[in-house]
């Protein structure tokens, strides 16, 4: 009898073992029946184990970096797997629209990008979900974008990036090469000043305006590469 009962339990192991084998098999192929392509997942981890290896190697999570490389490796939309959930990556200007815009209720509880979940800020604006008060986010900052206060805000962004092209001519006719990415995060630094905040800063003229230099320190302090850094230096 006590046979039986053994056996028995040992037939119902192996057949659980052999289902989650298949059914993790045939997981790892729903990619491939969807018309997606990716990276190898691992049978039992799935993309992680490259992740995990990454992150082992380098000290931070470079899911950016990887993520741009799997772009430029199998199109514009690829799948890559947590484990056995399936994760659907897409740069397509029309799908991210689909995603953020026409079904948000669809597709509103997104896995937090490791810079925000890094910092906690997927806790605010940057990354609201329904489960965190996306709905009443909404509401809260919808009356913000009507369309009287971007006609309000239209006379602020002229006078900005007029100040912008300003700056362009004069570096032009320098006739030197030179960076114009910084000049960028002037202008949209000048933008957000004014219309969010209400400040009249000068980032476009002054590189050592408050606003600038507070805006510059708040973006370094949220870096991956930093953040870790700082972790080991403080153990």
């Amino acid at each position: 009898m006590a046979f039986l009962i053994l056996t028995s339990i040992l037939v119902s192991l192996v057949s659980f073992i052999i289902y989650v084998i298949l059914a993790r098999k045939e997981r790892f192929r729903l990619r491939g029946k969807i018309g997606l392509s990716g990276p190898e997942p691992h049978w039992l981890m799935g993309n992680l184990k490259q992740i995990i290896e990454r992150k082992a190697k380098l000290g931070y999570d470079d899911s950016y970096d990887w993520y741009n490389k799997l772009h430029k490796q199998f199109g514009e939309t690829f799948g890559i797997y947590f484990g056995t959930q399936l994760n659907i990556n897409i740069t397509n200007e029309e799908d991210i629209k689909e995603v953020f815009i026409k079904n948000f209720s669809n597709f509103s509880d997104r896995t937090p990008p490791p810079i925000i979940e890094d910092n906690k800020l997927k806790e605010s604006l940057l990354q609201n979900t329904y489960e965190s008060g996306w709905k009443h986010t909404r509401s809260a900052i919808a009356p913000i974008f009507s369309t009287g206060k971007m006609k309000a805000m239209h006379e602020t962004i002229h006078s900005k990036v007029d100040l912008f092209l300003e700056i362009l001519k004069e570096k032009a006719s320098s006739g030197q090469k030179w960076d114009i990415y910084d000049d960028f995060q002037g202008l949209t630094l000048d933008v957000i000043g004014k219309c969010a905040f209400a400040i009249d800063s000068n980032c476009q003229r002054d590189r050592n305006d408050i606003f600038y230099v507070n805006a510059r320190k708040f973006i370094t302090n949220i870096d991956i590469r930093h953040r870790q850094n700082f972790k080991k230096g403080s153990q």
